[in-house]
């Protein structure tokens, strides 16, 4: 802030001396001090100009030596007038503010907030007033006074969900939702830079596991870092974002620090700033607990909290970008073989039924990869296209000592993660990080 005007020492000795200044006070007041005739006159017209717009009040009362002396009263900082620069006259308006704000922390009553701050304090005694984050309630008290006090207002806790800038469709049936989602990315979505040009990424979110005493919050909050910086980056949530240990014996319930509803809050907590970018959801098997002895399913409710497409099972994407379709069909997983080859087998089993570019499951804690060929069509040429396809087992983030996963007798789980990458020229490859 600059060098103080003289309206702002003026004002500023109002503001100190709320019950009122005579005009010759204010010279006492005055930095420097002493008499001096141009300021006297100074303050006499400027202080008529901010009577006629309600900033101050003017009133003459009997003095000791028999002249009426004048009183300036401070009632508002809101107006503007001409020897005003608008940030004098913001300042004044937020000094006015702030002072009514803290003072109205306690409860008040009309006498005293208008012997505070004189006739401008109406102009805050209305809710319209305030900021959605208070709330100003009247009251009367047991003299019959009005009183007020400013509160704060409960605030959802969902941080407000961006729009996506991307469309989606899933058909539906006989009244059934299909396990299909057609995906339209918007014409820019090509962002990030790859090995084979310009392309957007995936990001399979599976067995996050939060709430257990195994999660790897580090892990998991670099992540979201991660990819609400980074713009192409889209994510897929594939269960067990929860731990949900229920007390039936279903999970272990003193392997987790945090309750199953907790665990729900702070995950559509967590989730809410990247809710735009999660282009579908569909439980795990520590969710489906509840649904199991309850028929409530909590995936569910997190899905629709943040306005995410969902399904109760394997779907398959059908994403559209540019000149091409990248086609991912999606499951959480629900059997653990014991070697990596068998669990890489059990992924696979879709291939049967499904034609995607990738099989993406979770469930493991493995971060596997397998890549086979398959021949189709080319419609453009009508010879046969080499296509390769992927078998993806995505990263957890759940570690291993202390878990049921090392009491079971499994292995350490993998660390890094996976990334599908969709290229503009049509390629589509995991890649690992």
């Amino acid at each position: 802030m600059g060098a103080k005007t003289d309206l702002d020492r003026f004002l500023g000795i109002l503001e100190a001396h709320p019950k009122g200044v005579s005009h010759s006070e204010i010279h006492d007041w005055w930095p420097g001090g002493g008499k001096n005739r141009p300021r006297m006159e100074w303050v006499r017209g400027t202080a008529k100009n901010l009577a006629t717009q309600g900033l101050i009040r003017i009133t003459s009362v009997p003095s000791k030596r028999g002249r009426p002396a004048t009183i300036y009263q401070l009632q508002s900082y809101a107006s503007v007038i001409e020897t005003q620069t608008p940030g004098e006259e913001i300042r004044f308006e937020n000094k006015l503010f702030e002072n009514v704000e803290a003072y109205l922390e306690t409860g008040r009553t009309y006498r005293q907030l208008k012997n505070k701050f004189g006739d401008g304090v109406d102009s805050y005694l209305h809710p319209g007033a305030w900021s959605n984050s208070k709330t100003l309630f009247k009251d009367i008290n047991k003299q019959g006074e009005h009183s007020f006090i400013l509160l704060p207002t409960p605030q959802n806790w969902v941080s407000p969900i961006e729009a996506r800038d991307w469309q989606y469709h899933i058909p539906v049936v006989n009244g059934k939702m299909q396990p299909y989602q057609i995906i339209q990315m918007p014409e820019d979505v090509f962002r990030m830079d790859g090995r084979y040009g310009q392309c957007f990424g995936v990001v399979p979110l599976f067995d996050v596991h939060y709430g257990s005493n195994g999660h790897r919050e580090n892990k998991f909050q670099k992540y979201l870092k991660w990819i609400a910086k980074t713009p192409g980056l889209y994510i897929i949530l594939g269960g067990d974002l929860m731990d949900n240990a229920l007390d039936d014996g279903r999970g272990m319930s003193y392997d987790q620090y945090i309750p199953p509803q907790s665990q729900l809050d702070d995950m559509t907590e967590m989730l809410a700033p990247l809710a735009h970018r999660v282009l579908t959801m569909f439980p795990g098997n520590h969710e489906w607990r509840t649904y199991k002895k309850t028929g409530i399913d909590i995936s569910k409710i997190l899905a629709d909290r943040l306005n995410i497409p969902y399904h109760t099972g394997p779907v398959l994407l059908n994403i559209l970008a540019g000149e091409h379709k990248y086609r991912i069909y999606a499951q959480h997983g629900f059997t653990r073989p014991g070697t990596k080859g068998g669990q890489l087998n059990s992924a696979m089993k879709p291939m049967k039924w499904i034609d995607a570019d990738f099989f993406l499951s979770g469930h493991t804690h493995e971060a596997l990869v397998s890549e086979d060929t398959v021949l189709r069509e080319n419609a453009q040429d009508g010879n046969l296209a080499f296509v390769p396809r992927w078998t993806v087992i995505t990263q957890s983030f759940m570690g291993w000592l202390d878990t049921y996963g090392y009491r079971a007798g499994y292995g350490p789980v993998a660390g890094g993660g996976i990334l599908l990458e969709m290229f503009e020229n049509g390629e589509r490859v995991p890649s690992t990080r």
